[in-house]
């Protein structure tokens, strides 16, 4: 018997599934699987990942049920850019972490 009212441990492990299955499709670079480059690290090595991650949640929110009918792969694909959004924003707290903010003062100087 499951601890979850809505079916969530199984949702999640159907959301775990089709994440998985990203890993081996053509947009993935290099051999595939977690090994490949995907364009979420470009974007986050330019300072771009969350807004983007964001953005095609939702995308995806707002295109369920309107491009194929009730496409559950729209729900997993919101998801999933939600789960990157909360990874990237990990990442850069991460790293700012203990860094304290620096404000540069200019001087006219005549």
């Amino acid at each position: 018997m499951s601890d979850f009212k809505f079916r969530e441990d199984e949702l999640m492990e159907e959301l775990r599934e089709y994440i998985e299955s990203t890993y081996g499709q053509h947009y993935v670079g290099g051999d595939g699987g977690t090994n490949g480059l995907q364009i979420q690290e470009l974007f986050h090595s330019i300072g771009i990942a969350v807004p983007f991650c964001q953005a095609n949640a939702i995308k995806y929110i707002a295109r369920y049920g309107k491009k194929g009918g009730r496409n559950r792969k729209d729900l997993l694909k919101a998801l999933h850019y939600a789960i990157l959004l909360m990874y990237f924003e990990d990442d850069i707290s991460e790293k700012t972490l203990g860094q304290e903010e620096f404000v540069f003062v200019t001087e006219n100087v005549d």
